[in-house]
């Protein structure tokens, strides 16, 4: 219950400071994703068979924004997954999520509850249950470090984020989060372990250019550390991770559209030993990347866009909820804007192991499709 203690006690101190005198009434926001997937896996390692299956899922958002002075404000948000597969329902106050960075399937969940406060419109300080997410820009985000909620996944980051923009040009972020003995509250795969009291809070530092307009749509590097992590398997004990992302306005002079391409490169030095996995020659002694690319043909006529990703993450890259260790990934996206609060999205998706034969990793190859329509209001 760290997410509902820590904003309390913060707004109390704020409050003594800054007397309540409320900006607005508060402001109820939300979502309703609705999609249906069709995945088809072919396992060669374990039982030769193809296997496919449907689903239907819904991913319902309900939230509340109040602005309690012209430097507080909260917001809290229930968030929740449904699906066709036969699993029972439940509401969950856990302070973590499995290793993929979601909550389970047919699972509702506090995904944000938190106190912003800010002194000024270049400093926000934020406390609680928060959703710090930063992927690579495009119709197709996904990111290799602190990036969850995609799809009709459900994740959130428990503790504290600094927003600066210290001069005109460049933005900090700063986020200190509180991990649970059974786990993170973000993605954090097999053998990430945080049964130890020094393993309890886990960094993340980002810089930013804040220019967007000109050639460069991105330009990120961030540097995430989580202590004793590995402490169980490997001599270094830490699990340390560097990356960058970088997103590019094409110059080419199109009337009806826009061209955007650019890529994410992520390097983790310390990772799990090479004979956790196997014993391959092959395979590094130590250390893992990560990496991804993305073009865009954007907004044709307004309302219409087509995206194309290709990816790959190493063995060792084990924080990425967009990427399973070990794995390949293509994408091709579309989007339709119907309305301001209206979208559809069509994807295919194709997956296979990077490396083959090695056991606690992913050894099939997947192909999945999904349709999906999401209303804002």
């Amino acid at each position: 219950m760290t997410y509902i203690k820590l904003p309390g006690f913060l707004l109390f101190i704020i409050f003594l400071i800054h007397p309540v005198q409320a900006q607005d009434q508060p402001d109820f926001f939300g979502a309703v994703r609705i999609g249906y997937s069709t995945f088809q896996e072919i396992d060669n390692e374990v039982y030769f068979a193809d296997r496919a299956t449907n689903e239907m899922q819904a991913r319902i958002h309900l939230g509340l924004r109040w602005q309690a002075t012209s430097q507080i404000r909260f917001t809290g948000r229930l968030a929740g997954r449904l699906s066709t597969r036969d699993e029972p329902l439940t509401f969950e106050m856990k302070s973590y999520t499995p290793g993929s960075g979601s909550i389970p399937r047919n699972t509702f969940i506090f995904d944000t509850l938190q106190l912003a406060w800010s002194p000024n419109e270049n400093l926000t300080l934020t406390a609680g249950r928060m959703q710090p997410r930063f992927s690579l820009a495009g119709m197709i985000p996904k990111g290799f470090d602190r990036y969850f909620g995609a799809n009709m996944s459900i994740g959130f980051s428990d503790g504290l984020w600094l927003n600066w923009r210290f001069n005109d040009n460049y933005r900090l972020h700063l986020i200190a989060s509180y991990n649970s003995p059974d786990g993170s509250s973000h993605a954090a795969r097999t053998p990430m372990d945080f049964s130890k009291s020094s393993s309890r809070v886990t960094g993340y530092a980002q810089i930013e250019h804040t220019d967007t307009d000109g050639l460069w749509a991105q330009r990120e590097l961030s540097v995430s550390w989580n202590p004793s992590t590995l402490s169980h398997i490997s001599s270094t004990g830490d699990y340390l991770a560097i990356t960058t992302r970088w997103m590019m306005n094409l110059p080419f002079d199109i009337s009806w559209t826009n061209l955007t391409a650019g890529g994410e490169l992520g390097y983790a030095p310390t990772t799990p030993n090479r004979d956790i996995y196997s014993e391959d020659d092959d395979l590094r002694e130590n250390g893992a990347f990560a990496w991804q690319i993305s073009g865009y043909i954007n907004n044709v006529l307004d309302r219409h866009t087509l995206g194309i990703l290709y990816g790959e993450a190493e063995p060792g890259w084990l924080i990425s909820s967009s990427f399973e260790p070990n794995v390949t990934m293509f994408e091709v996206r579309y989007q339709y804007i119907i309305a301001s609060n209206i979208s559809t999205e069509v994807r295919y998706r194709y997956r296979t192991p990077k490396q083959d034969g090695l056991s606690k990793n992913v050894r099939s190859r997947i192909s999945d499709i999904y349709a999906r329509v999401t209303f804002r209001f």
